[in-house]
């Protein structure tokens, strides 16, 4: 599943409930946001951490506050906890940035022919290296994806490619001998062709066709 699926199902999950919450008058959505939203908090992050190749800042961050705002809520926590979780915190996000300041330079490299790529509150950087790509999609919410399509050769049927950041940002580069079809939805951001003049003079092959929804946010074409 993409990770804009995943997204639209927690957007119909929060619709639902909010439904249900003015039609029952029993039904409280309120109070389950209140007591199981730290719970979702832990789910994504352990989601998060399980599907990356390396370890996630924004995955480790939602599973941390997840625990802490859980923890509080069962009472298991003084009341002046916050500040020291906050202290705690700060000393974490430091030994972080050192520790995994020369891994988060390094580039993910994969032959297949798909890709499938999600980021929230992280970034990640791929290079593809396949022979016959059929496309896929690239999903990023508050977080940062890099795709480097320059080496592929498409599939002879072409290949679709899907990009949608909410709030981050995506850059896609492309080859520059094959027929790109591009189109664009905006909403608040801001989707930019910057490829190169010799994808407008190929005439046959097969075509890549790249659709991007931006919404606050970016994603950027280029060779």
């Amino acid at each position: 599943m993409s990770g804009r699926s995943v997204f639209a199902l927690v957007l119909i999950s929060i619709g639902v409930l909010l439904f249900l919450d003015y039609s029952f008058e029993g039904f409280s959505f309120g109070y389950l946001l209140s007591f199981f939203w730290p719970t979702l908090l832990i789910a994504i992050g352990s989601l998060m951490l399980l599907r990356a190749s390396r370890p996630s800042f924004g995955a480790l961050i939602l599973l941390l506050l997840g625990v802490y705002f859980l923890t509080k809520k069962l009472g298991y926590l003084p009341e002046n906890s916050a500040g020291i979780f906050i202290a705690g915190g700060l000393v974490f996000v430091g030994i972080w940035l050192i520790v995994m300041q020369k891994d988060y330079q390094k580039t993910n490299q994969t032959t297949k022919d798909t890709i499938n790529s999600f980021a929230l509150m992280s970034g990640t950087q791929t290079r593809i290296q396949s022979k016959q790509f059929k496309g896929g999609s690239v999903f990023a919410f508050m977080g940062g994806v890099e795709i480097d399509l320059s080496n592929v050769t498409l599939d002879e049927k072409g290949a679709y490619l899907e990009c949608t950041a909410i709030m981050g940002g995506i850059e896609i580069r492309v080859p520059a001998t094959c027929i790109l079809d591009i189109s664009s939805l905006p909403l608040l951001g801001a989707c930019e062709d910057h490829t190169k003049a010799e994808n407008s003079h190929v005439l046959s092959g097969p075509v890549l066709k790249i659709h991007c929804t931006a919404i606050m946010g970016g994603v950027e074409l280029k060779n």
